[in-house]
């Protein structure tokens, strides 16, 4: 069985609290709390709805806090979505530039340089720009 003290405790409240609630003064709470006295009908009666008081603002609190929850969760699953979003678009973009290139090696590859000089210095001087932007 919960004594008034428990009980108080339970809730977060001072003893001062409970005697200015109840109306009575602190020692009367203090004699109650030592059991020296009991609480008469009518302050166990609002006790009771204290109690019942306290427990309806809890349940305010939690159901509040779900709700901010909620809205937390939603706004980062926005964020990660938009983040989602950007990534792909930056895939694409590197796919494609990635397809390009590999084209333009092909082509590369492909041609003949011949014998002359400049023609061979070109395609050197190309291919290694193409590798440099695929590393």
């Amino acid at each position: 069985m919960y004594t008034c003290r428990h009980i108080r405790k339970h809730y977060g409240l001072s003893q001062k609290d409970l005697a200015m609630f109840l109306g009575v003064n602190r020692a009367s709470v203090i004699e109650v709390e030592k059991g020296r006295t009991s609480l008469s009908t009518n302050y166990l009666l609002k006790m009771a709805e204290l109690q019942k008081c306290i427990e309806q603002e809890e349940v305010k609190r939690e159901q509040s806090c779900d709700e901010e929850t909620v809205r937390y969760c939603r706004k980062l699953e926005a964020d990660c979505l938009f983040r989602l979003a950007t990534l792909k678009r930056k895939l694409v973009y590197m796919q494609r530039k990635f397809h390009k290139t590999c084209a333009l090696r092909s082509l590369l590859e492909q041609l003949n340089p011949g014998t002359d000089k400049h023609t061979q210095a070109w395609i050197t001087i190309q291919t290694l720009k193409v590798e440099r932007t695929t590393s």
